[in-house]
């Protein structure tokens, strides 16, 4: 905690696995200009129903990652209001996408990832997809730590080749209705 008072210019965070996060890194948080979160928001904010969407920590937040139940979660993405790129870690009801989908308007990439070692649950999941959305992007991850160490090196992480993917579904290079990216 002490170190990140220190780091007051952080844009890009990540929380992972089992570290210690709770509402006590909300003060410090919010006097950062955060773009890009990868943390359990309901881990931050001391529960779902605590979440506060108008909560400075949002205010220049372009990139989440959310480890959270997205039901639980959905009522407050709206609201976020710089929002352009979501990342969900968890199978997600096809109706709650949708809706997802249908009321982020500001969303650019809506990116659902699968750990590698669920590569068939994902395929089967992937195969049955109702949506008709170039921005929704499903594809597996090796490893978040892997990513976002790439990413604070300068390197391409995951949200690169999502927006890579989605502009060439665009431009028609790839079939809009091809959601599966190898991320």
């Amino acid at each position: 905690m002490e170190l990140l008072k220190l780091c007051n210019g952080i844009v890009d965070f990540a929380v992972l696995g089992d570290a210690p996060f709770n509402p006590t890194f909300l003060p410090v948080l919010g006097e950062m200009p955060l773009r890009r979160l990868s943390a359990p928001l309901y881990k931050l904010f001391g529960g779902d129903s605590s979440i506060d969407a108008t909560h400075c920590i949002f205010s220049s937040l372009t990139h989440l990652d959310a480890f959270d139940n997205v039901v639980r979660i959905c009522d407050h993405l709206p609201a976020l209001p710089a929002l352009t790129h979501l990342g969900l870690d968890q199978e997600v009801l096809w109706n709650v996408l949708q809706t997802l989908l249908a009321i982020c308007a500001r969303l650019e990439v809506l990116i659902v990832s699968f750990p590698f070692h669920d590569e068939q649950i994902a395929w089967e999941w992937v195969r049955a997809a109702p949506i008709n959305d170039v921005r929704f992007v499903m594809g597996l991850y090796n490893d978040y730590a892997d990513e976002w160490e790439a990413g604070a090196k300068g390197h391409a992480h995951f949200w690169s080749p999502a927006d890579n993917f989605v502009a060439r579904k665009r431009r028609g290079e790839i079939d809009a209705q091809c959601y599966w990216l190898h991320i």
